[in-house]
């Protein structure tokens, strides 16, 4: 198949300013109308869930409720009881929280003390740490040492415009 060719030829500074001009106005013009439109969308979409949001929310809240006040009479031998439009219940579970005035930190700082470093010792495992490449570091190396790991340094060319966002309102008005 035949490709079309470019129709926009920059084949100097004053064209590519031209150009860079129309951009702008494009990108300006189709941000305003996408963002118009995607608030307009946005709104309509809150005015006509809020109602079934809210109600969900007071239904979740009224089951929760029930099931807390009968929780001796419904749930004293099974867990859950099947109703004809779904299932509700409790789920037993356990969460890991510090001592009464504790904290996370003091409780590493006390793992730390009682760790002794070595291959069985059984608070070591206690202590997450998270090892990976420090590129900032990496990119400072000569490149013997850098070859010695396995890195490389590669340098690219990336295009980038930047639009003068006063100078094209100003033009604009």
């Amino acid at each position: 198949m035949r490709k079309k060719p470019n129709p926009f030829v920059v084949a100097d500074l004053a064209a590519a300013d031209r150009a860079m001009a129309r951009l702008a106005e494009i990108k300006r013009t189709e941000e305003a109308r996408l963002n118009a439109a995607v608030d307009k969308m946005k709104a309509h979409a809150k005015e006509h869930t809020a109602a079934v949001l809210a109600e969900s929310v007071a239904l979740e809240a009224a089951l929760a409720t029930f099931a807390e006040t009968k929780k001796d009479v419904f749930f004293s031998k099974a867990r859950s009881q099947a109703l004809n439009f779904g299932v509700i219940g409790f789920r037993r579970s356990s969460e890991l929280k510090p001592q009464s005035r504790k904290t996370w930190t003091s409780i590493l700082e006390r793992i730390k003390a009682l760790s002794t470093g070595e291959e069985l010792d059984p608070f070591k495992p206690a202590i997450r740490i998270k090892e990976e490449v420090n590129r900032d570091v990496l990119k400072d190396w000569p490149e013997e040492r850098l070859d010695a790991v396995g890195a490389r340094i590669v340098d690219k060319d990336t295009f980038y415009y930047e639009l003068r966002a006063e100078q094209i309102k100003e033009a604009a008005a």
